[in-house]
């Protein structure tokens, strides 16, 4: 797979500033570290005051944890499926989020001892965190758009066989549509929460939901990053690039073409079977590719450039029949 030099450049930026606030921010909170108490308050409680307490370093630790992995995450999702002018934006959004939250949640107990601790309220955080996530989303779209990154890069055309009138293969990708974002951000922010939640506490209950939650993210995010490739032995969908969904040999292809999905008529973003038999891979609203099966069933993917992948594949099927009948 090529990637996009500009796209890789967003990204970049997007991981510098996801480590410089999640690991830069605990660094320098080190160097203040005297003016905070050996423990901190670490859960907050519905009026946003502290209920429980945590090892300043352990509370540094925890912090760097949540405010990185999953905007890395998010990051390389957007490299693996040459969609970063989405994804980067979005990594940084939620890095600066989380890490302006949990650090500024530190902040605030500076100077305060066990007595008066209660008094540090996340009310100033939040605002912090609200207001520099919205400047670091801005920013980061305007840096797209100066690098002008692709919003969706064209279908690869790979090498031809020779005399064959149509494209030896194609590979493509799923559109990352902005709810399957939100989604997968969505539920990054919970599964931070969720962890900061269960290593505070020690709960066992917590930590096996904090992993139910992490599976949730696992199994959600490479849909954002689905790949598809057509040669002349079939068509592949994989999420991640090598997480098989779908293999369709080129022997069950009766005809491809081209349809608009709306994901309210398929019970919404995700891998949909329908009563019909129809497997579908809905990201959003768009153009998708069905593929009419020898058999009677049809699957659907929304992709990018579908109409490329159609042509591609009918090329290849029409092909098949010429030399082998």
């Amino acid at each position: 797979m090529r990637y996009e030099p500009r796209g890789l450049i967003l990204t970049g930026v997007a991981v510098a500033l996801t480590l410089l606030i999640g690991l830069g921010g605990a660094i320098w909170l080190w160097t203040q570290r005297d003016l905070f108490t050996t423990n901190l308050h670490s859960q907050w409680g519905s009026l946003g005051h502290p209920d429980n307490y945590t090892p300043f370093v352990s509370a540094l630790a925890l912090n760097v944890l949540v405010s990185t992995a999953m905007p890395l995450f998010l990051a390389a999702m957007g490299v693996v499926s040459n969609q970063t002018r989405q994804a980067a934006p979005l990594s940084a959004a939620v890095a600066t989020f989380l890490g302006v939250l949990l650090h500024g949640a530190v902040w605030t107990q500076r100077g305060l001892g066990l007595t008066t601790m209660q008094t540090a309220s996340l009310g100033h955080p939040l605002l912090w965190a609200a207001l520099s996530t919205i400047v670091v989303t801005l920013s980061m779209l305007w840096l797209a758009r100066v690098l002008r990154v692709p919003a969706a890069p064209n279908g690869e055309q790979e090498t031809t066989l020779p005399g064959m009138r149509q494209w030896a293969g194609w590979s493509g990708h799923t559109p990352w549509s902005p709810r399957l974002g939100l989604q997968v951000a969505a539920l990054a922010i919970g599964l931070g929460a969720q962890f900061a939640a269960a290593l505070a506490t020690g709960s066992a209950a917590l930590i096996v939901a904090s992993f139910l939650a992490a599976g949730l993210v696992l199994l959600r995010a490479p849909l954002a990053a689905a790949l598809v490739r057509i040669e002349p032995g079939g068509v592949w969908i994989t999420g991640y690039g090598f997480m098989a969904w779908q293999v369709i040999e080129i022997d069950r292809v009766s005809r491809a073409s081209v349809v608009s999905v709306d994901p309210r008529r398929y019970g919404g973003i995700g891998r949909r079977i329908l009563a019909d038999g129809t497997e579908a891979f809905i990201t959003g609203r768009g153009d998708a590719l069905r593929i009419d099966l020898n058999n009677g069933e049809r699957v659907l993917v929304t992709l990018v450039h579908a109409d490329v992948a159609a042509q591609t594949l009918n090329g290849l099927v029409e092909r098949r029949w010429e030399r082998y009948g």
